[in-house]
């Protein structure tokens, strides 16, 4: 396993690979990051907005601005065309587990930046938390064993780098 794109040494400084390795460390952040804000939701109760203000004492219209840029960088990095396609040519000779998996992961980087910014936007706007808004339970002191593995396996799953075609010496 590799965690960042399978790239030939002839390409190491080649523009499209650093993009390619900058938008799936975006991607997998992103989905760390929503992991975490719902887990966190679930124990505590409070949405990420409302945790970071009960923890700096800093009321939401001191930081109204810093959210706003938080927000559209994410809608931007969610949305934003890359010079390279966002699907591999899935169908080309050659193609195999490792090229879906790259395409998978990239598509699911974008969501999550996508939709960690529809989060904290719905938090501001509705002043509850998503899982408060989808009635599910929250506030729960402790999580039983089932809940906390496929938490982890799937954030696990989510983040995990693509399968390494090459044979390691």
């Amino acid at each position: 396993m590799s965690f960042s794109p399978v790239i030939p040494p002839e390409q190491e400084g080649n523009i499209e690979v650093i993009e390619l390795r900058r938008e799936s460390f975006a991607g997998r952040v992103a989905i760390l990051t929503l992991g975490a804000m719902l887990l966190g939701e679930r124990l505590s109760g409070k949405g990420i907005v409302a945790t970071f203000n009960g923890n700096t004492n800093i009321a939401l219209w001191e930081v109204e601005p810093l959210l706003a840029f938080g927000i559209l960088a994410l809608v931007f990095v969610g949305l934003y065309p890359s010079k390279t396609p966002l699907v591999y040519p899935l169908l080309e000779e050659g193609a195999n587990a490792s090229t879906f998996w790259r395409a998978a992961q990239r598509i699911l980087g974008r969501l999550a930046c996508l939709l960690l910014a529809g989060t904290i936007l719905m938090e501001i706007l509705t002043g509850k938390g998503a899982l408060k808004l989808f009635n599910i339970e929250t506030g729960k002191e402790t999580l039983d064993e089932a809940e906390i593995a496929i938490a982890f396996f799937a954030l696990l799953f989510l983040t995990a780098g693509a399968p390494d075609d090459s044979e390691d010496d």
